[in-house]
């Protein structure tokens, strides 16, 4: 970690994990709460969770939306942890 010779140096007495958590910001070093979160944590914390998922829901199952294709789904399933398993007929 890069430090400014007027900046106090973190690294003395700090475990690699807390230098990791903190962030240098206008000459301040502060700890960023959000290390080790998942944007979804973060979605919850603001109450925003199940209205980002049922837009992106709207969005991919939308007929009128060209630019979904059978990559995006299977895209999206991966991200999920899921497969992709598409059946006709």
């Amino acid at each position: 970690m890069v430090l400014k010779k007027d900046q106090k140096d973190i690294s003395e007495g700090t475990s690699n994990s807390q230098i990791q958590a903190k962030v240098i910001s206008g000459g301040r070093i502060m700890k960023n709460i959000h290390i080790g979160s998942s944007f979804d944590d973060f979605l919850k914390e603001e109450d925003l969770l199940v209205e980002s998922e049922a837009t992106a829901a709207k969005r991919l199952l939308d007929p009128e939306n060209p630019s979904v294709t059978l990559l995006t789904l299977e895209n999206v399933a991966i991200a999920l942890g899921k497969r992709l398993k598409i059946q006709i007929g």
